[in-house]
């Protein structure tokens, strides 16, 4: 019996030996295309959110051919999701509503790895189902601009380290969410800070703030892009097609998809 484990283990560790190897080449052609790589992601991130899938790869196509002309290396197939996407975080946004097409997992990356607060584009609503799933735990709250409490909401979020969720904004931002668009953190009696009004609020780093609206083509002024995130989630045919396709093997081929979720994990 112990001689058969002893097999089993060795011909298990054989094969592990193969694959970490296979692992080594491919990290070390990483290695060489790390930089294009990061170059691409940041200017995807930074960029491209606002435009249709078709625009983006019109796009990073063009940003490729000029790192070819500039000698910089990066990987000819690069996409968003294989440089940034974790695809067991992936599968957990699917499951919390983030449609598995490949615009919307990009927005999921870019919603949650940008650096500055992310005005989502969201006239299905899809953004809005999935952010308030996802960060139900930590008890996000959803308001409005009109909402008289304003306020007093975001201030209490921002000292409790909670998330909010700015819904159904119009062109047109409140002037007192200017402090927090800016991310004006400073030192306040020794503790990271930033100035709400006329007030000096304790600033809690787990603090997340989201903005949703429901406009399908709105035209923000420079002074707010150059501040916000822009994503958008709009629904194009492309991207329906790949979510009913999704839908369609998930009742056709349960078993398939079951298989896939398995090797995510």
């Amino acid at each position: 019996m112990q001689l058969g484990r002893a097999e089993k283990l060795v011909n298990g560790l054989a094969d592990e030996a193969v694959r970490w190897g296979e692992s080594i080449v491919l990290l070390e052609k990483e290695l060489v295309n790390m930089m294009g790589n990061t170059v691409l992601a940041a200017g995807f991130i930074s960029y491209v959110g606002t435009f249709t899938q078709d625009y983006r790869q019109a796009l990073l196509k063009k940003w490729m051919n000029y790192m070819t002309e500039k000698n910089v290396a990066y990987q000819p197939t690069f996409s968003l999701t294989d440089n940034l996407g974790d695809p067991v975080l992936i599968r957990e946004w699917g499951i919390k509503g983030l449609p598995a097409d490949a615009l919307s997992v990009e927005n999921g990356i870019m919603t949650t790895t940008t650096k500055r607060w992310p005005l989502m584009i969201d006239p299905q609503s899809q953004a809005n189902k999935w952010i308030k799933n996802m960060e139900k735990v930590n008890n996000l709250q959803a308001i409005k601009l009109s909402n008289p409490k304003l306020s007093v909401i975001i201030t209490t979020a921002i000292k409790l380290g909670k998330p909010i969720m700015l819904e159904n904004i119009e062109e047109m931002l409140d002037p007192q969410l200017e402090p927090l668009l800016q991310k004006s953190i400073v030192k306040y009696n020794g503790v990271p800070s930033i100035k709400m009004g006329d007030e000096y609020i304790m600033y809690n780093q787990e603090f997340k703030f989201f903005m949703t609206t429901k406009l399908p083509n709105p035209h923000y002024m420079p002074e707010i892009c150059i501040k916000v995130c822009l994503i958008n989630f709009t629904v194009t045919p492309g991207g329906l097609e790949e979510q009913l396709l999704v839908e369609v093997v998930k009742c056709e081929q349960p078993e398939v998809e079951l298989q896939k979720d398995q090797l995510i994990v």
